[in-house]
This record gives structure tokens, C-alpha cells and sequence, in this order.
């Protein structure tokens, strides 16, 4: 699950489908965007945003360098 102030997308990675909601226009999570063609960008930019998120919170980049080599 990946959210933002306006956004909530939960991806189901094996079958490819998903759940993207708007929720400054839809609160309550009724209406699933994720086939909804107007929000492809949308839908492709949250992605990228949570595989980034995702990559700086799991990635180790080592230890810090305390002296010039």
C-alpha cells in the first residue's frame, strides 16, 4: 500500500491489478480508479514513487566515509 494526502494505491504484483482511490474526491474508497484511463499517468507516477520509497528505505549504502581515501 502506497498513500499520499490525495492518493491510496494498493498493488497486487502477481496479477498486475490493483486498487487506486482519490480520496479528496472519494473518502470512503468506493470508487477504485485503477482501470480508469484519465488516471493511468496518476497510477504510473504513485508507482514509481513507491518503488523509489521503497528502494531508499531498503537499500543499505553502507557505511559513511570518516576519512578522505
Amino acid at each position: 500500500m502506497y498513500r499520499t494526502r490525495r492518493y491510496k494505491m494498493v498493488v497486487y504484483h502477481r496479477d498486475n491489478l490493483g486498487e487506486l482511490f482519490d480520496l479528496e474526491n472519494d473518502p470512503h474508497e468506493f470508487d477504485n480508479l485503477w482501470e480508469d484511463p484519465a488516471y493511468e499517468e496518476i497510477k504510473n507516477e504513485l508507482i514509481l514513487e513507491s518503488f523509489n520509497d521503497h528502494v531508499m528505505k531498503t537499500t543499505d549504502v553502507g557505511s559513511r566515509r570518516i576519512a578522505p581515501m
